[in-house]
């Protein structure tokens, strides 16, 4: 069965979108003033053949007092020395804070099937995407801050973890299942 309906409701949400890119913005909450110009530059210059996240992320938890004291500004921001574009493979791209194109999204879509495990839906969706011709990258300029896991896990967030499966094996139940269905 199911662990959780992630991927099914991204889906229900992209069924919603009206404009022309799709900005994920998860599990972070603090980014720089500027971000959104910068992910729109994106798609100007790949307009529908490419997707982009974003770098960067603290390495110190503040407390929660200090985080909600802090959360309009940098807290304790690590630089990771790394800066400017690169491409990434399917595995390099993260949903944290990114961009996609909407109509590419509406066309590629979550993997629903992935909802049997926790996390991997980014993974996947970029998988199949590069599968349709599409690139990724990651800006490292675009810098964000992550929200600390105050609030804990699922009981079985280790154990229906998708890294504990090999992704081989995941993709081929994905994928074969499918046609499966369609017989």
């Amino acid at each position: 069965g199911c662990v959780w309906n992630l991927n099914s409701a991204y889906n229900e949400a992209i069924d919603m979108v009206s404009g022309k890119l799709t900005v994920f913005l998860q599990d972070y909450i603090w980014i720089p003033d500027d971000s959104f110009e910068k992910l729109w530059h994106w798609y100007i210059i790949y307009k529908e053949d490419a997707a982009v996240c974003t770098g960067g992320t603290s390495g110190t938890r503040p407390t929660f007092k200090e985080y909600r004291a802090s959360c309009l500004k940098p807290y304790n921001l690590k630089e990771d020395l790394k800066t400017g574009i690169e491409e990434v493979g399917y595995n390099g791209y993260e949903i944290n804070f990114a961009m996609f194109p909407s109509k590419r999204l509406k066309e590629i879509r979550f993997e629903e099937g992935m909802d049997r495990w926790y996390s991997g839906d980014c993974w996947i969706l970029a998988y199949k995407a590069i599968k349709e011709g599409m690139k990724f990258f990651i800006d490292y300029d675009i810098r964000k801050i992550g929200f600390p896991d105050y609030f804990g896990k699922p009981e079985y967030w280790e154990r229906d973890h998708f890294n504990k499966w090999d992704t081989n094996i995941i993709l081929k139940m994905l994928f074969d299942e499918k046609k499966l269905y369609k017989k």
